[in-house]
C-alpha cells in the first residue's frame, strides 16, 4: 500500500512538472502573441498617422490648386482687358497715322 502511494506521489509530481511546463509554454506563446499584437497596434498607429499627414497634404494641394485656378482666371480676365486695350490703341494709332498722312 505504501508503495502504491509512493508511485501515486511520484506520478502526481511528474504530472505537475509536465503541467507546469505546458503552462509555461502557453504563457510564453501568450506573451509572444501579445508582443505581436502590440507591434501590429504600433504599425496601425503609424499608418493612421501617415494617412492623416497625407490627407492634410492633399487638402493643402487642393487649396493651392484652387488658388492657382483663381489667379489664372484673374490673369485671363486681365489679358482680355489688355487685348481690348491693345486693339483700341492700334485703332487710335491707325487713325492718328491716317490723319498725319492727310495733313502732310
Amino acid at each position: 500500500e505504501q508503495e502504491k502511494q509512493r508511485l501515486h506521489l511520484v506520478n502526481s509530481q511528474q504530472l505537475e512538472i509536465e503541467l507546469r511546463a505546458q503552462h509555461d509554454e502557453v504563457q510564453r506563446q501568450l506573451m509572444a502573441a501579445e508582443n505581436r499584437s502590440n507591434d501590429h497596434t504600433d504599425s496601425i498607429q503609424v499608418l493612421e498617422q501617415k494617412n492623416r499627414e497625407l490627407e492634410e497634404q492633399i487638402e493643402d494641394i487642393q487649396n493651392m490648386s484652387s488658388n492657382y485656378k483663381a489667379r489664372l482666371e484673374e490673369a485671363e480676365q486681365a489679358a482680355g482687358v489688355l487685348r481690348k486695350d491693345h486693339a483700341g490703341l492700334l485703332v487710335r494709332i491707325t487713325e492718328f497715322e491716317t490723319r498725319q498722312t492727310r495733313d502732310d
